[in-house]
């Protein structure tokens, strides 16, 4: 008898899972399917800082006109 709880599947996958080319890294051994989740976890979960169109420090120059300008 197999104890379903607490044995790890075991397939042709996990057997060859160093030699495999894509397979994701093991980031866990307790759990059955060890999959790497930072393919599927959203960027603002991952990233603490600051997403891409955040980071833009440009100085916000207001645009003048050529009347505006003072000719010495």
């Amino acid at each position: 008898p197999h104890d379903l709880l607490h044995e790890m599947p075991i397939s042709f996958w996990t057997e060859h899972r160093h030699t495999t080319h894509g397979v994701t890294q093991l980031k866990t051994f307790n759990s059955p399917f060890h999959r790497n989740a930072s393919f599927s976890t959203p960027v603002e979960l991952t990233y603490e800082g600051a997403r891409p169109h955040e980071m833009e420090q440009w100085p916000n120059y207001a645009q003048k006109s050529l009347n505006d300008a003072k000719i010495c």
